[in-house]
């Protein structure tokens, strides 16, 4: 599909994220497949790491962020990295909702001592 991932070696090295703006995930993610594969805390045995998804150089096949691999974490490729996300307009819990809160639990720890 034209305009939704870096891979097959069709640009032959990474993207900037948002280089796709085909591929916006319900979530507001750019670029989920292909550029690079991403590090995840699987372990495959002492000293390979797990990875995910695909990177530039992959065929279509291993696009899906199912596709599973392993790499050794001291070795620097260019086609493994990481995703950092935020998380924008979220609103942050009150002082309010946290002070009514904290009374309530005190108010309920005061009386089960009683």
């Amino acid at each position: 599909l034209a305009n939704h991932a870096n891979y097959n070696s069709a640009v032959g090295n990474l993207t900037d994220v948002g280089a796709y703006t085909g591929t916006t995930s319900p979530y507001g993610a750019f670029d989920m497949g292909g550029n690079v594969y991403q590090w995840n805390e699987s372990l495959f045995d002492l000293v390979s790491r797990g990875l995910r998804g695909s990177s530039f150089s992959s065929g279509a096949s291993n696009l899906q962020s199912s596709n599973r691999s392993n790499g050794l974490p001291t070795i620097e490729r260019s086609n493994i990295g990481f995703r950092l996300a935020s998380v924008a307009n979220v609103p942050e819990p009150s002082t309010g909702v946290l002070a009514v809160f904290a009374c309530g639990l005190m108010w309920m720890l005061r009386k089960r001592f009683k």
